[in-house]
């Protein structure tokens, strides 16, 4: 609007001066001149402008308001009876600059607004012909001309096409109103507090979950509000990690309007001015208070199941052991009196109640791995590895079979013990279901982004690849184990712990290209 300013207080200066040239003694001439100055200075203003006189005949009609209508001043210069108008409604109507001549002037169409400042009038109005009938929003203004004796004897009228405008000032407010529909329905709860801690918006779900109407929390001190006393500590502690950056998954425990305590997790960002200054903290909520409570109650319901379990294979491991006893001595007593169905009765005893302390062990392993707190410490792999080769070495030797690692492998931060569990099982399940064929294990390393990478690999009878992926799951036994003994927890213990070490453990099998289980590790423990 500023050039628009600086082009109408132009023309009304040069009216003054055409005014003082007509006072003068050679007032034709200078009129003559004057007036051509004048009609100079319209036609190249930039808005679209035309000027009438006190007939409201058209006296001008510039170059702007040519291209704006297609209509070309030769064809409407001297022109009244409204002429001025068709261009943008097609027919022959007052508009704004008519207001200059009669206050009481009716429209028939609608003005969006109308002000005056001084002698000028501002207004914005949809037009519907021009644009080929597309039609456009303008912002017009009208003023009026004088003589030197302050007599009306004209207007003039500048037309500026705003549609962009509009249509930004459209979309920002539809974008607005979706976006005010969106946090106004959300599920999750959302804040703004200014730096004083004055909360300035909330949606209805912080409503419904604290007790309190939108106008009984925007306006009050957020935090003093829903952290009285003592709680007030968590606000302390939280504007700590919020001037660190971004705030994710923060849990807080807010009082409600009636005393009710609420545990919400914050997601919450920092919202700068323009020029740097902190305008507002953000805060998407949602209410864990139910999740809160059944993880609780699972806790206490895990906590007493592996006490049952515990007892279980207690109470199942004492009489396995009294039977196992009682048979070997039944065997060794009594094997002369027994026939050859006796004694082989008495083998078979023996090697159930085996398998029975095996599963017992077996399941106070997987709930030791499931339960125990890990210690991460700095380990050397190759160590670790060279235990686990003597333990299987005589096996290897008698089988026949090459074992292959790495010349070197880097320290990595683990869990000592847990590590020896999964390579131990690992390497044992190769040797079980690896076949006749098994005559090579191969340990690999590698680093892959944030996970450090073991792999197990044998050249074995492999594993058929349906349903391959549950083998890692409780007492799960893939087909080709059969006539293979074994408890069907080995696996899953490995993807326990591994899991506790923030990893995964996958395996790729075929007929003909042995078994590789691969144990990624992540690297920031």
């Amino acid at each position: 609007m500023d050039d628009e300013h600086k082009s109408r207080e132009q023309l009304l200066y040069e009216l003054e001066e055409l005014r003082c040239l007509v006072s003068g003694t050679h007032a034709g001439k200078a009129i003559e001149d004057a007036r051509q100055q004048l009609l100079g200075i319209i036609d190249f203003l930039p808005d679209a402008t035309f000027v009438i006189d006190g007939e409201k005949r058209v006296v001008a009609w510039n170059r702007a308001i040519e291209e704006m209508t297609g209509i070309p001043k030769k064809d409407i210069l001297g022109k009244g009876d409204y002429a001025y108008s068709v261009p943008f409604y097609g027919d022959r109507r007052p508009v704004l600059i008519d207001l200059i001549f009669n206050r009481e002037t009716k429209f028939s169409h609608d003005y969006d607004f109308i002000l005056k400042k001084g002698n000028t009038l501002y207004a914005e109005v949809f037009v519907p012909v021009i644009h080929r009938g597309k039609g456009a929003y303008l912002w017009v203004t009208a003023s009026p001309l004088y003589d030197s004796s302050e007599r009306l004897i004209g207007a003039i009228e500048s037309i500026r096409d705003v549609s962009y405008h509009k249509r930004t000032e459209e979309a920002l407010r539809r974008e607005k109103e979706y976006v005010d529909f969106i946090v106004s329905t959300a599920a999750n709860l959302i804040c703004c507090v200014n730096p004083d801690g004055i909360t300035t918006s909330v949606n209805q779900e912080v409503a419904s979950v604290t007790g309190y109407e939108p106008g009984e929390i925007i306006g009050h001190d957020w935090w003093r509000l829903f952290y009285p006393g003592e709680e007030y500590a968590q606000v302390e502690r939280f504007f700590e990690c919020l001037w660190k950056g971004p705030i994710h998954n923060y849990e807080m425990t807010l009082t409600t309007k009636y005393g009710e305590k609420r545990v919400i997790s914050w997601n919450m960002i920092k919202r700068y001015e323009a020029g740097g200054d902190l305008a507002e903290i953000v805060g998407i909520g949602t209410d864990i208070t139910e999740l809160k409570h059944m993880q609780e109650e699972l806790r206490h319901q895990a906590e007493k199941i592996k006490r049952f379990a515990y007892s279980v294979s207690h109470d199942l491991k004492s009489p396995i052991i009294g039977i196992t006893g009682l048979t070997r001595l039944l065997h060794r007593q009594y094997k002369d009196l027994l026939d050859e169905k006796g004694r082989k009765y008495c083998e078979q005893i023996l090697k159930s109640s085996e398998q029975a302390t095996t599963l017992v062990e077996e399941i106070n392993q997987y709930i030791r791995a499931r339960e125990l707190p890990l210690f991460f410490e700095t380990v050397k792999p190759k160590e670790i590895l060279k235990m686990i080769r003597g333990e299987f070495d005589p096996l290897l030797s008698m089988r026949q079979i090459e074992w292959k690692e790495p010349e070197r492998m880097p320290p990595i931060v683990a869990d000592r013990l847990s590590l020896s569990r999964i390579f131990r099982n690992l390497v044992d399940n190769a040797l079980k279901y690896g076949g006749e064929r098994l005559s090579e294990i191969e340990i690999g390393y590698d680093v892959s982004g944030e996970y450090h990478v073991f792999t197990i690999h044998d050249n074995g009878m492999g594993i058929k690849t349906e349903g391959c992926e549950k083998i890692f799951d409780l007492f799960q036994r893939n087909e080709s184990s059969r006539g293979v003994e074994g408890t069907g927890l080995g696996l899953a213990i490995v993807k326990e712990l591994v899991e506790k070490h923030r990893g995964m453990v996958s395996v790729e099998s075929g007929p003909n290209s042995g078994t590789t289980f691969s144990v990624s590790i992540s690297r920031h423990l």
